[in-house]
């Protein structure tokens, strides 16, 4: 636990960085950019910029592993920086090993001293005027749903636990939801909407 609050606001550092310096170099051709480019351009910022930002940082690494860049903490948690929607979901070809890692099955990396790690992705919902404030954001996927979120920029909730494999955890354990990360908003009639 305490090597994620110690690597964390530099991970979203990082992040923020990246967006700072795309909206800084490529604000005269983002217009030119598909959706999937800009995302790719801010992906590799945002890889650059964590390198640099976690370099020093005992028991932390940072390796590109079969094209995707990972950050390793301890032998702990497996971190990828990626884009999210509004319901704080990431876009993934679904291949073995993105399943695996959203499933919270362990990577086969055959990375020496990474044990029964638990997968995070640690990202940022665009705003279309200003990616620089754009909500940053670290979730927990079990499946298709989230385990547990928490908002970068609001610092780490004590309750956040690593998380065992899923084919280890017990059936009732309970397992939470993020529907929206965006504020709600009450229609005309007083209801959430």
């Amino acid at each position: 636990m305490e090597d994620l609050r110690e690597v964390t606001p530099l991970i979203g550092g990082a992040i923020r960085a990246a967006l700072d310096q795309f909206e800084r170099e490529h604000t005269s051709y983002r217009h030119y950019y598909t959706p999937r480019t800009q995302a790719s351009v801010i992906h590799d910022l945002m890889a650059a910029t964590a390198t640099r930002a976690l370099d020093t940082v005992p028991d932390v690494k940072c390796l590109t592993v079969k094209g995707g860049f990972l950050i390793i903490i301890g032998q702990k948690y497996i971190i990828k920086l990626k884009k999210m929607d509004r319901r704080l979901r990431t876009r993934n070809i679904p291949t073995q090993t993105v399943m695996d890692f959203r499933f919270q099955r362990p990577m086969q990396l055959h990375l020496p001293h990474v044990p029964k790690e638990t997968h995070l992705f640690c990202g940022y919902i665009p705003l279309d005027a200003e990616l620089r404030n754009s909500p940053l954001w670290a979730t927990c996927p079990i499946g298709e749903n989230i385990r547990w979120a928490w908002e970068l920029d609001e610092g780490m909730p004590a309750e956040v636990v690593p998380l065992r494999p899923a084919q280890e955890a017990p059936s009732d354990e309970p397992l939470f939801v993020v529907r929206d990360a965006s504020p709600t908003k009450k229609t005309d009639d007083g209801n959430e909407g």
